[in-house]
């Protein structure tokens, strides 16, 4: 394993960060996908926050597990959240909204 990642930051190494601006066009919805344990969402909510700061007039639509998605309800960085089990079967439901 050691092996593998002194070969990765070799090849990092040789890489340049470019800044590039992904979306160039106006955007008026946002979502975000926090669909795992209830730790990764926690540690996403400092997302919500400084997103909803930066763009105050952008809708902001969370992808939230439904075992935690009542924990987010009343955070007011968030204006929708869409419920998502993870599971195949509802996967072509949720694409839909």
């Amino acid at each position: 394993m050691k092996l593998f990642e002194n070969f990765m930051r070799l090849i990092l190494n040789f890489k340049k960060i470019q800044k590039t601006q992904l979306v160039t066009e106006p955007f008026e919805t946002v979502c975000f996908f926090s669909n795992t344990a209830l730790g990764d969402t926690i540690f996403n909510t400092p997302v919500f926050r400084v997103f909803k700061q930066n763009f105050p007039h952008v809708k902001v639509v969370a992808l939230l597990n439904p075992s935690t998605a009542l924990l987010f309800k009343t955070d007011p960085n968030i204006d929708e959240i869409l419920l998502y089990d993870g599971k195949k079967s509802g996967f072509l439901d949720i694409l839909k909204k």
